[in-house]
């Protein structure tokens, strides 16, 4: 992947009775909408202050230079990086480059104990109205983290993933999922799943496959919860023979299936008449201790009387 040249720039207007100074913004592709904005600084005790001269009206317009190499300066120190940048948030003159921000989000994702402020700023920043678009802020801090030598880690981008799907984004949310597959970072299986039922409860069923075919081809076909999903997928647009491969699939490798699982197959198996496989997966679950639910039983009942088999509709009713 190459990297990025000129990374872009915008400003953050500060509102106050002294009107600053008209800088000149380089723009990238984003969204029509005005300067992006962080809201809800964190404040910190005095002892976690990081110690910097209080820019005046006299001061020049800080670089993207400055405010990288200030904060690479605490790359082992996370808190203090987030302290500078919060306290630059605040300065009338601070103009942020995007870069500054993937700079932080590396460092702070570098941290257990600053990682989940690193979830809250990518919340606040993809909450916002604008914004770069998913692959420009996705190739950015790809390319800050071999420009600033960051060992290699996905963290950032599950969070930044996840940021998307929690506001809603769910179109920017395929946008990052590919770009990030298209750079061999993947997500991990709990935010991957997150993100797949987000599609499907939006009725995104097509986006839903194309995603879930994708991870497939790089050798990743989930857990338990995401054969779930994905064969709600496939029963929701009534494609039963879909939600069936889903199921053999994963019973072929080998995967511990669980008494929901079953009852959707089964549910599947009666949709197409197939009742005799219908009723093997009901013994199956009764031999491995699990009790049917009564939609269960009774579709499989429903689909003996269907089929004529109302020897094996009355041993079902009357077991």
């Amino acid at each position: 992947m190459n990297p990025i040249q000129n990374p872009h720039c915008y400003t953050i207007p500060i509102q106050t009775s002294i009107m600053p100074r008209k800088a000149t913004n380089i723009h990238f592709p984003e969204k029509p909408a005005s300067d992006f904005n962080f809201q809800g600084n964190q404040t910190f005790p005095e002892s976690e202050q990081v110690k910097f001269t209080t820019l005046t009206s006299q001061d020049t317009v800080l670089t993207r230079t400055n405010a990288i190499d200030t904060l690479l300066s605490h790359r082992n120190d996370p808190m203090s990086a987030l302290t500078y940048f919060n306290r630059l948030e605040r300065t009338r003159k601070f103009v942020r480059s995007l870069d500054s921000l993937c700079v932080l989000l590396h460092i702070l994702t570098r941290s257990s104990e600053t990682s989940r402020r690193a979830q809250n700023l990518l919340n606040r920043f993809i909450s916002g109205d604008s914004g770069p678009m998913p692959t420009v802020l996705v190739d950015h801090l790809i390319e800050t983290a071999k420009r600033f030598d960051f060992e290699s880690d996905s963290r950032v981008y599950n969070y930044l993933l996840n940021s998307y799907v929690r506001a809603n984004k769910l179109n920017d949310a395929v946008d990052c999922f590919n770009r990030m597959i298209g750079g061999n970072i993947f997500p991990w299986v709990p935010f991957l799943n997150i993100f797949l039922s987000a599609l499907v409860r939006n009725n995104m069923i097509c986006e839903t496959q194309k995603v879930y075919n994708e991870m497939v081809l790089k050798g990743l076909h989930g857990d338990l919860f995401t054969v779930h999903i994905m064969m709600r997928a496939s029963l929701k647009e009534n494609k039963h023979e879909e939600a069936k491969k889903f199921f053999s699939n994963a019973k072929d490798r080998g995967m511990e299936l669980d008494a929901a699982v079953y009852s959707m197959v089964i549910q599947a198996f009666c949709k197409n008449s197939d009742v005799n496989l219908a009723c093997g997966l009901l013994s199956e679950m009764r031999d491995k201790g699990w009790v049917p639910s009564e939609g269960t039983f009774t579709s499989v009942i429903l689909a003996c009387v269907k089929q004529g088999n109302m020897a094996e509709a009355l041993r079902l009713k009357t077991r």
